[in-house]
Formats: structure tokens, sequence, C-alpha cells
């Protein structure tokens, strides 16, 4: 049964009548992504896959109760729909009422003195430093008990240092989460909880792996230009998972070439990828894909309309 709510969780979010389209576009991804990222982090500490996902809805919220009601009033007599239909308005105002005054706090929590810095350095196998990585952090807070995700980048220097200043309250608690990118180097996460105070250094060490590109296809296999591409998570041959936030990825976005084709040399034969993929006219949808020997991943996608 869990994994039907599940199921009704990520439909609902998914689905772009479910909310205008300006919220849907700026909400749904952080809130698709916030469900998988706890059922995963549960997982790999053990918990079944079916309490993994219960865990995670119950952490975000009675969302599936509003659905199980729609879905049996769908079932009763025009009258008592309407009766269900004026009370799940009503739940609607009260839920844009919460959410209002969610947002002001938000807006008005007041700015942070003497934050702390992230800071740490990305080396080799060898442990020699890597310059020019992608440092993408997404610090997580709550100002006023309310709840406010923010997203950072940096690149490394010559050392392989990075320092992000200022990011996260040293009297309050937060989250951190920092995924690590560079050319031909394992993608690699990090993710703390339930941090206070000073947040020790967080070093990476990116393996070396093979070129990969993607290359995509119309249905009749022509190459499709500009299609837009990020590493979203590289799930290991053990299930580890390192993950990309949505909202930190802007600086590793890339666009496919007259080929078609993109570079993404992030991971290693026998991961499992999953892509965030956007055509010029579309939404952002997710693509799995398991990576082999050959150096290439093949996405079929339908004509842009």
């Amino acid at each position: 049964m869990i994994k039907r709510w599940w199921g009704e969780v990520r439909d609902y979010i998914m689905s772009p009548r479910g909310v205008p389209d300006r919220v849907s576009d700026s909400i749904r991804d952080e809130i698709t992504f916030h469900l998988t990222e706890t059922a995963a982090r549960q997982a790999e500490l053990g918990v079944s896959a079916d309490e993994a996902r219960r865990s995670a809805v119950e952490r975000f919220g009675d969302v599936t109760g509003v659905i199980r009601e729609c879905a049996a009033d769908s079932a009763e007599t025009h009258s008592r729909w309407h009766r269900r239909h004026l009370a799940l308005t009503a739940l609607l105002i009260a839920g844009a009422a919460a959410l209002g005054a969610w947002s002001y706090r938000a807006l008005n929590a007041p700015p942070w003195i003497g934050d702390g810095d992230l800071v740490g350095q990305v080396v080799d196998e060898m442990g020699k430093p890597i310059s020019g990585a992608h440092v993408l952090a997404v610090v997580k807070t709550w100002p006023q008990h309310a709840f406010r995700q923010l997203a950072y980048t940096a690149i490394t220097g010559a050392d392989g240092i990075y320092r992000i200043k200022n990011v996260y309250p040293l009297d309050e608690k937060y989250e951190v989460q920092i995924a690590v990118i560079a050319d031909e180097r394992l993608l690699e996460s990090n993710y703390s909880e339930d941090c206070s105070g000073e947040h020790t250094p967080i070093d990476f060490t990116l393996r070396q792996t093979t070129p990969l590109a993607v290359r995509f296809e119309s249905p009749n296999g022509q190459p499709m230009v500009g299609v837009h591409v990020f590493p979203f998570a590289r799930i290991d041959a053990s299930g580890e998972r390192h993950a990309v936030y949505f909202c930190s990825a802007a600086p590793i976005v890339r666009e496919s070439n007259a080929e078609g084709r993109v570079a993404l040399p992030y991971f290693a034969p026998g991961d499992r990828a999953a892509l965030y993929i956007r055509q010029a006219t579309g939404e952002w949808e997710t693509h799995d894909a398991s990576i082999d020997d050959s150096g290439e991943v093949v996405v079929k996608l339908p004509n842009s309309s």
C-alpha cells in the first residue's frame, strides 16, 4: 500500500495541473527530489525500501490524505461530491494562507551574523589537488521555524581548495549537501544532517573514469541539437548514491551539439545514471540509464512541437 501512496504523491507533484504553473515550475522538482533523497538515505542505512518511502512521506506531510480523499470523492454521489468539493476548497484556501505565512516568515527572517564557511579540498587518487572542479552546495536551515534552502557554487583553485563563505548559522541547526564534479572524474557527493556549530572541512577524492558521451536522437534516428542535460545522480554497483540538487545545477548544465552529443564523463561502467533532460520547448524530465564500457548512451526523445 505504501508503494501506491508513494506513486500517488509523485504523480500529484509532477502533474502540471496540481498547482499554478509558476509555482509548480519552481517547487515540484525540489519536493520530488527531497522525497527521493530522504528515502534513498534511509535505504543506505539499511532501512527497507517500503519503510524508507513511508518515512519520507511522513516527514514531508499528509499530502496522501488529500489525495486519498479526492480519489474517494470521485466515487460518491454528485451531492456528496459537491459538499466535499466545498470542504476541499476551504482546505486549499487554508493551505494557501499557511504557505503565505511560511513565505513571509522565510522572507523576513533576520540576516545571519557570523555565519560559518564551507571549506574543503578536492584531490585525485594520488592525493594531488584537482583544480577547476565544480562544487555545488545546498544549505537547509529553519529560521524562525520556516524552512529555507539556498544553493551556492564554487570552483576549486590550483591547490584543490574550495571555500564558500557565510552560508550556515553557527547557533542553529542546519543541513548541508555538497556535490563535486570534474571532467573524467566520478561524481561524488556528501550529505550532512542535523549539524550545529562550525562544520568540519568536507574533502573529496575524485577517482578517474573513462570518457562518456550521451547522444540524443529523434524517433527516426536524427540527432537532436540544443538538448540541455546534467547528471542528476550516480548510483554505483554497491548501491551508493551521489546526487546533484536541482537548484544548484546551473553551472554544469550542458547542451547537445550538431551531432546530438554531450560529453558527461562522470560515470563508470556498472553505474546507473539519472540524467535531467530538457528540450528547447519542454520541461525538465528524468532519464535513467545503465553505463557500460561502450563510452556512449543513446537517448531517444520525441520530436519537440
